[in-house]
């Protein structure tokens, strides 16, 4: 809500030179990319930041208890010519009750101009984060799984399930069957309906191990809680299957993490070891690359692969400087007084 005093202009009467463009959650959802440029864009910052053209810097949390922080992720991106851009995303994470009609994550985007410093853009920041994060999923499994997969199985089937489910689907149409395993039947069963209007052959289910036997691939979004232990043992996964870990380890037993042949994260200059349900890094558990190697050097090696990541704030960047950019060449949003 906008407070007394403060304009509020259409369009048409935006000033690229000292205006600030407001782009809502509806708008955002609207001017995302496809899957394969999404794929595109999250490869392209990877080794922009490996060639020193894409900076951040690691994921500031403050914790307030277990699955409930505030966190900031900041990077800057330098064009050959001079120009570029910088961001911020503000993220709170917050526990929700089973059902809840919030979001147990929310975030907002600041776009600034790197060399003025002015703020460009400001936007809802939740559809870029759904989808940047299952692309960075997406971007792993390409470079990291052998084969054509056939069977993905979801622990956890919130938001961030259906993005991954759309995102695989996409990378994978070799996928014929799903697996959906979670808190509530009602979340299971919604995702599982996703997956069969997609073509897939997919059920509910209560035997998480059994959804471990089966699958390709394993995507798990876990919340945190303090009531929660972890439950999945990698040691009964197929030998070839891989594990997205989108809830950073936190659901699977430490010690079943020696039947994987090689963890990977998202970036060692951020995170070396996959996390506890508290938030704490299993320091026994060695991370052999990230990102900026495999997509240099793809690891198609046989075995079990697992992947997690604590998000790196560079996908949030080439993502958020797209969206500006079809903003304004499609005069989206709303633009504010500076």
């Amino acid at each position: 809500m906008l407070k007394q005093g403060q304009s509020l202009t259409p369009w048409a009467d935006f000033n690229m030179a000292n205006g600030l463009l407001y782009i809502s959650g509806d708008d955002v959802e609207k001017l995302a990319p496809t899957k394969i440029v999404l794929r595109q864009l999250i490869k392209t910052a990877i080794l922009n930041t490996k060639a020193g053209q894409l900076n951040f810097i690691p994921k500031s949390t403050l914790t307030v208890g277990t699955g409930h922080s505030f966190q900031s992720m900041t990077a800057m991106q330098s064009e050959q010519n001079g120009d570029g851009v910088a961001t911020i995303k503000w993220v709170s994470v917050t526990p929700v009750a089973v059902e809840s009609k919030y979001n147990n994550i929310n975030s907002i985007i600041c776009l600034n101009d790197l060399n003025t410093g002015l703020p460009l853009a400001i936007m809802n920041g939740n559809h870029v984060t759904l989808i940047r994060t299952a692309a960075i999923s997406a971007v792993a499994a390409e470079h990291l799984l052998s084969g054509e997969p056939k069977c993905i199985g979801f622990v956890g089937c919130g938001l961030q399930a259906m993005e991954h489910l759309l995102a695989l689907y996409d990378l994978y149409p070799s996928l014929e069957q799903a697996f959906c395993f979670s808190r509530t039947e009602k979340s299971s069963k919604k995702l599982a309906d996703a997956a069969m209007k997609l073509g897939l052959q997919a059920k509910y289910t209560d035997d998480y191990n059994l959804l471990l036997k089966s699958s390709d691939i394993v995507v798990s979004t876990v919340p945190a809680a303090s009531n929660l232990k972890p439950f999945l043992d990698a040691r009964i996964m197929k030998p070839d299957a891989i594990a997205l870990m989108v809830d950073l380890g936190r659901s699977w037993c430490e010690a079943g993490f020696t039947a994987f042949d090689q963890i990977v994260t998202d970036s060692l200059t951020q995170s070396r070891h996959p996390y506890d349900m508290e938030g704490r890094e299993l320091e026994n558990i060695a991370t052999s690359a990230d990102l900026e190697l495999v997509l240099s050097k793809p690891m198609m090696i046989k075995g079990r692969k697992a992947f997690y990541f604590k998000g790196i704030a560079s996908a949030d960047l080439v993502v958020a400087n797209f969206i500006y950019q079809r903003a304004c060449e499609q005069k989206v949003g709303t633009s504010l007084s500076w």
